[in-house]
């Protein structure tokens, strides 16, 4: 899985290839863990994390945020995050 972010600082691109792991939320109650565990990699291991978070997460945040109901067959995580090291920096 690669994925390429726009670094508006420094005015360059960073090309993240080869994940070494892939962190998915498909309910509600697994934003929070995940998200805590894509912040203990980036920093207790030195990893970088390229990835989203859907909208439709808000009330993994806080429940007084509701969005529309997810259909069952819908298989769109609600977050994804790639584990990367180093990212290729390109001009």
């Amino acid at each position: 899985m690669t994925a390429v972010v726009r670094d508006a600082g420094a005015g360059t691109w960073r090309l993240f290839e080869n994940p070494r792991e892939v962190l998915v939320a498909q309910r509600v109650d697994e934003v929070m863990p995940a998200l805590r565990r894509v912040e203990a990699a980036c920093r207790d291991r030195g990893l970088h994390a390229a990835g989203f978070i859907s909208y439709e997460a808000a009330s993994g945040f806080d429940t007084a945020l509701q969005t529309k109901p997810r259909d069952p067959a819908d298989t769109f995580p609600l977050l994804w995050f790639g584990l990367y090291e180093e990212p290729e920096k390109r001009g």
